[in-house]
């Protein structure tokens, strides 16, 4: 997902102090789930019970991707303009990303 999906859930649902925290909690968990499996850890008990509330992320995630479908105007130019906005990373990360990515990739394959 774009970071506007990620940083911003409860501005592009207009959700507002409980209900913003809550949707806010869910998504950073799932993704605190989804970074542990990325880098190889393992599991422990409280992803578990991250776990246990699928249905109301994937409730939330399709809220989310509504919402921003309904807010890419039809004309071809604006829906492109939109589009770019949400995922569009500054060079300056990418290359900071792209750089760190091989590092790690190198000293994996070096202590081989």
């Amino acid at each position: 997902m774009g970071n506007v999906f990620v940083s911003e859930p409860s501005s592009l649902l207009d959700l507002r102090d409980d209900a913003a925290r809550t949707a806010n909690r869910i998504l950073r968990d799932f993704y605190a789930v989804r970074s542990t499996l990325v880098h190889g850890s393992p599991l422990n008990d409280r992803h578990s019970n991250i776990l246990q509330q699928m249905n109301q992320f994937e409730l939330l995630v399709r809220q989310i991707l509504v919402a921003a479908l309904r807010q890419i105007p039809p004309d071809e130019d604006s829906r492109k303009q939109r589009l770019a906005g949400w995922y569009d990373v500054p060079l300056t990360a990418l290359a900071s990303e792209m750089l760190r990515l091989l590092k790690q990739t190198w000293s994996v394959v070096l202590r081989r």
